[in-house]
């Protein structure tokens, strides 16, 4: 029972500080109003298994006996969940200067859009997704808790879901070059095959 509390102040910590790096640092709002984008049915279902996972976490954080839901992982891990956590932040740092103003919550492109492929754009199409992902893979396993492995599945989905349809907006925009992108580029992860060549 004790290692479990010092495994919810950990997570506690890790999620104040990702909060810290992506709301107060770089100023964005946590709610804000959604423009119309071309996501429609992913965005709500985006949204809908996001706040469903902070509702969980909050559970989790605050001592609910939610014992019966353990997933009773190695204590290793758990540390492993800690240290992707921690990946996500020089990760997300990496990805807002290389994007630029065209970072926006709603699936859309912008009139004078372009294909990036400065900074981690030069390896993976979606890097911030990648950082998503691995938070939320991250805190799953130090919770070693059965509901947020459960967000955590239901939130890999649902953004495959979004990167298919996001993927199929860039193809019809910019057509060959971007087909010649994904070639080049894995689509969450850096293809190594291309790489070593």
């Amino acid at each position: 029972m004790t290692e479990d509390w010092f495994f919810r102040i950990l997570l506690a910590a890790l999620a104040a500080l990702l909060f810290w790096n992506e709301h107060i640092l770089y100023k964005r709002p946590v709610l804000r109003r959604r423009r119309s984008g071309r996501g429609g049915a992913i965005d709500r279902w985006l949204s809908i298994v996001a706040w469903s996972s902070v509702a969980i976490l909050l559970l989790y954080l605050a001592g609910s006996d939610l014992t019966e839901f353990s997933a009773h992982l190695p204590q290793w891990l758990r540390w492993a969940g800690a240290l992707l956590m921690l990946a996500c932040i020089p990760l997300s740092r990496w990805v807002r200067p290389a994007l630029g103003k065209q970072f926006s919550m709603n699936l859309e492109l912008q009139s004078d859009h372009k294909i990036v492929r400065e900074g981690p754009y030069a390896y993976v199409r979606h890097p911030m997704y990648s950082g998503l992902l691995l938070c939320a893979i991250g805190a799953s396993l130090v919770s070693s808790n059965w509901p947020l492995i459960g967000a955590s599945v239901a939130a890999t989905i649902v953004i495959l879901l979004r990167i298919r349809k996001e993927e199929a907006m860039m193809v019809e925009r910019f057509g060959e070059a971007y087909r010649q992108f994904q070639k080049r580029t894995g689509m969450l992860f850096p293809n190594v095959f291309k790489l070593l060549q």
